[in-house]
């Protein structure tokens, strides 16, 4: 469950891989390798996540379901912020209400 995919599990999972479904490249492994610091307010919890996917398998703008070995299965709506030298740079935002 998505709500099970906290800021302190990317945490404890920085620099691991996940395998997204792609439905043309198929599985496309991408490592997570940038998680933001937690920005809380008494309404929000706020943070950012970026990831690192092959430069020959790019991905568009969109919701992507994800599993990784430790956290299980979900989707993620990834948006494309970077290419650099060893990849390409998805970023995913998180903008949870408090309850």
């Amino acid at each position: 469950m998505l709500k099970d995919w906290t800021h302190a599990r990317f945490t404890e999972n920085l620099n691991t891989t996940f395998a997204l479904r792609h439905p043309h490249w198929g599985t496309v492994t991408v490592e997570l390798v940038g998680v933001s610091d937690l920005r809380e307010t008494p309404r929000q919890r706020m943070f950012s996540l970026v990831f690192r996917g092959p430069l020959d398998q790019p991905l568009e703008q969109g919701l992507h379901p994800m599993s990784h070995d430790k956290m299980g299965t979900e989707s993620l709506f990834l948006v494309p912020i970077a290419r650099e030298a060893d990849g390409f740079r998805y970023e995913a935002v998180f903008n949870n209400l408090v309850q």
